[in-house]
């Protein structure tokens, strides 16, 4: 890959990416700790967030790992 990606732009589009994702993790979470949103969402609703949190977890992991390779 060397020559083909300028490691500067690779990173800094990986680390927008990242912090996309802990931003929507934290709105996630927020909601999943509010009383109030758990008694009123339907069950089906509060399962895709928890499943999104899931899935967004993995993807920072993901991220992070690659951030490294470009450090």
């Amino acid at each position: 890959l060397d020559g083909l990606i300028d490691p500067k732009q690779e990173k800094a589009r990986l680390n927008k990416q990242l912090g996309k994702i802990e931003l929507e993790i934290a709105q996630n979470s927020k909601k999943l700790t509010n009383t109030a949103f758990l008694a009123n969402a339907p069950a089906p609703v509060i399962d895709k967030i928890k499943n999104r949190q899931a899935e967004l977890a993995a993807n920072k992991q993901l991220l992070e790992k690659q951030i490294k390779q470009f450090s």
